[in-house]
């Protein structure tokens, strides 16, 4: 007999990480509206990090039947992800497959975190004598105002150029890096398709130096790095 999740620890996997698949590399939504005005889908399967019966991947007989169909044993996975665990037991272990839950709901927790605007507007005052760099122009770039709720105006002495961000944009990519953990140029055009923003690099480097501002006007290797990966000063 397997031992299979109840209905409430199924629901509380899906909703522990947003309802997106725990694999870091993955990471699609899993549910989503149909094409009737008050239906939904839902392709997200609770997968058994250790298995619901013997003979299953994984399996762990020194468990006892509440163990294995507890919150602790499941993970929340696309259909793809969960059937891709479970063909090759060799790679995914039970301690990595612990770790993306782990770190899964780490990032769902990051991304109900978004910032007011009076914290946005906190942060960008203080960074104000920190240097962004952007790839696009290869240059840096300092903030010289900011204006809560409209834009944040940017200049580079050296090359007498300039740059203004819109607000909600800096706001949409400060959100999507908090759920996600991760930002680049390229992520940055994805998500702000929309707005015709033509500095993503800029705006890549500023929300980062926004959860870390010492981050980018540190001399130490670490970050001597980060400037040179992300924003390619040469």
């Amino acid at each position: 007999m397997r031992d299979n999740f109840p209905p409430d620890i199924v629901e509380k996997l899906a909703k522990r990480v947003g309802m997106l698949c725990s694999n870091g590399d993955c990471r699609k939504p899993t549910c989503g509206p149909q094409d009737t005005p008050t239906g939904a889908i839902n392709v997200g399967v609770a997968s058994h990090i250790t298995a619901a019966s013997p003979g299953g991947p994984r399996y762990n007989p020194e468990l006892t039947n509440e163990m294995r169909r507890g919150i602790e044993n499941g993970i929340w996975l696309c259909q793809t992800c969960s059937k891709l665990i479970d063909s090759d037991q060799t790679r995914f272990t039970v301690s990595e497959l612990q770790r993306w839950k782990r770190e899964a709901e780490d990032r769902a927790k990051r991304g109900l975190v978004a910032p007011t605007d009076e914290q946005m507007t906190a942060t960008l005052l203080r960074m104000r004598k920190c240097k962004v760099p952007s790839y696009t122009h290869k240059v840096v770039y300092t903030i010289v105002d900011v204006v809560p709720g409209s834009h944040v105006s940017l200049t580079s002495p050296t090359r007498k150029s300039s740059s203004v961000l819109r607000w909600k944009d800096i706001k949409r990519a400060y959100e999507w890096q908090g759920q996600t953990g991760e930002l680049t140029p390229s992520v940055v055009d994805e998500i702000l398709r929309d707005s015709k923003n033509l500095e993503s690099a800029t705006m890549c480097a500023l929300v980062l130096a926004m959860r870390d501002p010492a981050r980018l006007n540190c001399s130490c290797t670490r970050c001597v790095l980060f400037a040179n990966n992300w924003c390619q000063i040469v």
